[in-house]
């Protein structure tokens, strides 16, 4: 796990490609309600930090936090967050 945390937190390139095939195949991205799966909680703020910094909304749930499960869940349902 740590090993591929690594890989995907330090490699631009890889979420360069990410949100250019998000932004090639998703007609309209800010109508989007996704689910992101990360090997590790640092890959997941890390992804969730690049999402917000492209303009794509985006929340991270893990169990640190999941007592904000109802919250972020609203927030993805409502159209607040697009990625989760």
């Amino acid at each position: 796990i740590a090993e591929l945390s690594h890989l995907y937190t330090h490699n631009e390139q890889r979420v360069v490609r990410i949100i250019r095939s998000l932004n090639d195949t998703v007609t309209d991205i800010r109508q989007i309600k996704a689910l992101a799966f990360c090997v590790s909680k640092e890959h997941a703020e890390y992804m969730a930090k690049k999402f917000n910094l492209a303009g794509i909304s985006a929340d991270v749930l893990t169990s640190d936090n999941s007592h904000e499960r109802q919250q972020k869940r609203q927030s993805l349902i409502s159209g607040h967050v697009h990625i989760l």
